[in-house]
């Protein structure tokens, strides 16, 4: 029923493919609602969840994913086609969490270096994302997408985000996009990165270059329009924005 927790805490993936600290899903369809996945690690993708293979992660009613780890997408994951994402719920928290490039990893990380340190909140490599509701705030990425990283590194692969509500806040990465970051990593990428921001809010995030958005290369349709940027910073380019290249 709607007064059911679940928590799942301290849970490491480090056999196999190490990914989905917590919950890995293939071909399903997870509804997490009214629980915690906390101090989780994935040495390489998603280290709360991570979702692969036409999955579908839904996050409702009073759901946290914090303080969690991984290579890429320290909260949450998406690495193959078909896969969705969406959060539509007020009480959605994705807090705290980490990707960062583990360099005692190298070796491990070899077949997944181009996302590492990817997506501090969340990692879109290959699907669709949609956000209505919900907070993303105080994560970090050592590379790319503090909050939320919309990244293909595949030749034939498509990114599709669309955010309508909810908040994106005090997010941080080393490079580009505190809050969100757009980028196809191969020049020959078919499709590339389309995203609608049509409301919600980006504020106080932080980054090298593109404090609240970095719009890198191949990064095909952004449309923004009724979305409040405030108090965003860069060190060099784009407190609010950074267009770089499309």
């Amino acid at each position: 029923g709607d007064t059911a927790t679940t928590k799942i805490t301290g849970c490491t993936a480090i056999v196999g493919n190490g990914n989905g600290g917590a919950v890995y899903v293939q071909q399903s369809t997870f509804n997490f609602k009214n629980g915690t996945l906390s101090g989780n690690e994935a040495w390489r993708y998603g280290g709360a969840i991570n979702i692969n293979e036409t999955a579908i992660l839904t996050l409702e009613g009073n759901c946290k994913i914090q303080g969690n780890k991984a290579g890429a997408g320290g909260g949450i994951s998406q690495e193959a086609g078909g896969c969705e994402i969406e959060i539509d719920n007020d009480g959605v928290l994705i807090e705290g969490n980490e990707a960062i490039y583990q360099q005692a990893n190298k070796d491990k990380l070899e077949s997944v270096k181009t996302a590492c340190g990817q997506g501090g909140g969340i990692l879109i490599e290959k699907g669709t994302f949609k956000m209505s509701k919900g907070i993303i705030r105080d994560n970090y990425a050592s590379h790319n997408g503090g909050g939320v990283s919309c990244y293909v590194s595949r030749i034939v692969a498509d990114v599709t985000a669309e955010i309508t509500g909810g908040e994106i806040s005090r997010n941080s990465a080393g490079i580009s996009g505190g809050g969100i970051d757009l980028y196809a990593s191969n020049s020959k990428v078919a499709n590339g990165v389309d995203v609608k921001l049509t409301g919600g809010i980006l504020h106080s995030n932080s980054a090298k270059n593109g404090g609240g958005i970095y719009v890198g290369a191949g990064s095909g349709n952004t449309i923004l329009n009724h979305t409040e940027f405030r108090l965003n910073t860069a060190l060099e380019r784009g407190g609010a924005v950074n267009l770089h290249a499309s």
